[in-house]
C-alpha cells in the first residue's frame, strides 16, 4: 500500500465487494452491522472509509456515532464534512439528546439518495445500492420508497431475483400517493448525505483540492 494511504487497500476491497453482492430481496436479513472491511479502512485512517461508516451509522439512526465519524473525516474529505455541517443543522436542540432523534427525519433523505443511484444521477447506476437504500427509506417510514420496493419486486425473474430490465423502466418513474406510477418531473433535492466524487479523492495533494477550491465560481 502507497504510504500516506492507510486503508486504501481495505477501502477498495469494500466497494468491489459492494459492487458484486446481489440485490437484496424483501425478506433479506439487516446486516449486523457494518462491513468488517469498511471497518477496517475506517480505523486505519481511511476519510472515505469513514464517511461511509459515517453514513451506515446514520443509516441506523445512531446519529451520536455518524457525526464523530463525519467530524474525524472532514479535514480530509470534502463530503464528510459537508456531511458534518448538514447532520449538525439537522440535530436538535443540543448532541446531548442526539440519540432520541428519530431516524424517520432521515427518511426522505435516503429516499433521495436510493433515486440517484437508481438513476444514475450524479452517480453510476447502482441498482444493488438502490434497493439497499429503498429500504432503509422504507423501514424509516418513507411511503414512496415502500411503494418503489413493492414495484421492484412485482415483477422477479423466473429465478426469483430482481429484473434489472424492470429496474431500469422504474428509475423513469415514481411511486405517487394512489400507488401508482407517474412520469417523475421534481428534481432531485441537492441536500443530500454526500461522498467524495472518487475513492482515491485522499490521494489528491492537499494544494491542489485548495486551489480548486479557491478557483471555484
Amino acid at each position: 500500500m502507497t504510504k500516506g494511504t492507510p486503508g486504501l487497500t481495505k477501502y477498495l476491497e469494500w466497494l468491489v465487494n459492494q459492487a458484486i453482492a446481489p440485490i437484496p430481496s424483501p425478506t433479506s436479513e439487516p446486516a449486523q452491522g457494518p462491513h468488517p472491511l469498511l471497518l477496517a479502512a475506517a480505523n486505519a485512517g481511511n476519510a472515505q472509509a469513514t464517511n461511509e461508516l459515517g453514513l451506515e451509522y446514520l443509516a441506523t439512526g445512531q446519529l451520536e456515532k455518524a457525526l464523530a465519524q463525519f467530524q474525524s473525516a472532514a479535514p480530509r474529505s470534502a463530503a464528510a464534512a459537508a456531511n458534518a455541517h448538514l447532520l449538525r443543522k439537522r440535530i436538535q436542540p443540543s448532541p446531548s439528546k442526539l440519540h432520541h432523534q428519530p431516524i424517520r427525519n432521515n427518511a426522505q433523505a435516503w429516499y433521495t439518495e436510493a433515486q440517484r443511484y437508481h438513476r444514475g444521477d450524479g452517480v453510476p447506476a447502482n441498482y444493488a445500492e438502490a434497493v439497499r437504500l429503498y429500504q432503509i427509506a422504507a423501514s424509516s417510514g418513507d411511503e414512496k420508497a415502500r411503494r418503489m420496493l413493492e414495484l421492484i419486486f412485482s415483477r422477479p425473474t423466473p429465478s426469483g431475483t430482481v429484473d434489472l430490465a424492470w429496474m431500469q423502466q422504474l428509475a423513469a418513474l415514481n411511486p405517487d400517493s394512489n400507488g401508482s406510477t407517474q412520469n417523475a418531473t421534481t428534481p432531485l433535492s441537492p441536500h443530500t448525505w454526500q461522498r467524495d466524487p472518487s475513492p482515491l479523492y485522499g490521494l489528491i495533494p492537499p494544494q491542489w483540492l485548495a486551489t480548486r477550491a479557491t478557483s471555484a465560481p
